[in-house]
């Protein structure tokens, strides 16, 4: 199971970095599946104490709200840039407690959800959606190749993804963290290359499709 998910998801990682604005109207409702599975999954860990996916309520609960968050993100493409800026939130936040070495789930949970709130806010106010989409692709989608590559290498397991995908990265190795960065920062590169390329719809709470 590790290392299918983890081929899958060095796969999808790749994708959202690399190419997530260029093609944002698909890496968004990817992103926005990745962070509603991630919600629904860590939701029910929440409120039963099971295990994170262990067991098969949590991952009908994640396949449920990651498809609901990316019909959003496909049909309302502003919604998937606030959902693109709740994952990285999340990703800081949680990260940002594992590096200083607190495995306290409930801190790591309201950072997580801190992070989710300050990004989704600095994005409204803001209104630089090609940037966020650029920023928050990029990290989110190198935060899933590193991941993907440990639960290749059996570096870690699925459980321990409950915290954070950031979180599971960091409390393996400096050295991930750096990886991830390195690779984040390459992302970022190879989007703001192709930036000039893609125009996003002026109605910003039109369908994704009115895009093409």
């Amino acid at each position: 199971m590790d290392l299918i998910g983890g081929i899958l998801i060095i796969l999808l990682g790749l994708f959202i970095t690399v190419a997530g604005l260029p093609v944002f109207i698909l890496a968004l409702p990817l992103l926005g599946f990745f962070f509603g599975f991630f919600v629904g999954a860590a939701g029910t860990e929440a409120l039963f104490g099971d295990g994170f996916l262990s067991t098969v309520s949590g991952w009908i609960a994640g396949f449920v709200v990651g498809v609901i968050f990316a019909l959003l993100s496909w049909f309302f493409w502003y919604v998937g840039v606030f959902f693109a800026a709740g994952a990285l939130g999340s990703l800081l936040g949680t990260g940002i407690v594992e590096a200083f070495g607190s495995d306290s789930e409930w801190l790591i949970f309201i950072a997580g959800l801190l992070g989710i709130v300050v990004l989704v806010g600095l994005t409204l106010v803001l209104n630089i959606p090609t940037y966020i989409i650029i920023v928050s692709t990029a990290i989110a989608g190198a935060s899933l190749l590193i991941t993907g590559i440990l639960l290749v290498f059996n570096q870690v397991e699925f459980e321990e993804l409950g915290h954070g995908t950031a979180a599971a990265a960091i409390e393996e190795s400096w050295f991930w963290l750096i990886a991830w960065g390195v690779a984040a920062a390459i992302g970022m590169l190879c989007q703001i290359a192709m930036k000039n390329a893609v125009e996003l719809p002026d109605e910003r709470w039109g369908t994704a499709q009115a895009a093409t």
